[in-house]
């Protein structure tokens, strides 16, 4: 199962090329998707920022609407938290950048604790829940784990790893590395993939894979980028069964 996740930053339609299962709407990320008539599953957080009136249009779209007043915990980790309780094999995070610095880094650090926790036995096998950021310049993918990127060739993916990581390896890259032991401050910025497929697998730790979006693959352009970039990517919103356009 896929789930994405419209979080209230900036706004940015690169959620529209998202066929997810479930989609779910962090408070104020719901005035996102009314402003592209998408109808979520669920819409979670203390509900300061959603409009009145994007609400009142949810509850009566049989939209499940949870009114979550912790305060310990961001809108976005209510989202991700209620996410995991489907089991899913993807998770993505929309309009969760922006320019606001410390609400980015804060959605990175989320993403990063939350393959920690529920990745906790990294494996040599292509699996776990894949956690990922999409905008309209780069998909952002934390990873505990072997990932398998195809259709991949001729772009450029950075791999800084976010903490102590032993055993890092990559294939299908311009500049490979084999079983490398390095911390935090090793930045492998700007390689590129020379093979249709790249693997990149590690034996502990934590990196950030980073994917910029070229001129040519932009979303606003009717890219298909982001169901290409990844082997079981997403399609495209409007040919879902679930996430409504009206």
């Amino acid at each position: 199962m896929k789930i994405g996740i419209i979080a209230n930053g900036e706004f940015d339609d690169s959620v529209t090329e998202c066929n997810s299962d479930i989609l779910i709407c962090a408070d104020g990320g719901a005035n996102h998707a009314h402003k592209m008539r998408i109808v979520p599953q669920y819409i979670i957080g203390d509900l300061d920022s959603i409009k009145s009136d994007v609400l009142e249009y949810y509850k009566h779209q049989d939209v499940k609407i949870i009114d979550d007043k912790d305060q310990s915990r961001t809108d976005t980790e209510l989202a991700l938290s209620l996410a995991l309780t489907f089991k899913p094999s993807q998770i993505t995070l929309f309009c969760a950048n922006g320019t606001r610095t410390d609400h980015f880094l804060a959605n990175i650090i989320t993403l990063s604790r939350y393959v920690s926790e529920n990745n906790s036995k990294p494996q040599t096998t292509d699996g776990g829940i894949r956690l990922r950021m999409v905008d309209k310049n780069s998909t952002i993918h934390i990873v505990n784990r072997l990932i398998k990127l195809t259709n991949i060739k001729g772009k450029t993916i950075s791999v800084i790893p976010l903490e102590p990581v032993k055993g890092l390896s990559y294939t299908g890259l311009k500049w490979n590395v084999n079983n490398l032991d390095t911390e935090s401050g090793w930045f492998g910025v700007s390689n590129l993939a020379t093979e249709d497929i790249c693997r990149i697998d590690m034996k502990s730790g934590k990196v950030m894979i980073i994917i910029p979006n070229t001129i040519s693959d932009a979303i606003l352009n009717n890219s298909t980028m982001h169901q290409n970039i990844i082997s079981d990517d997403c399609d495209r919103t409007d040919e879902s069964k679930n996430s409504r356009l009206v």
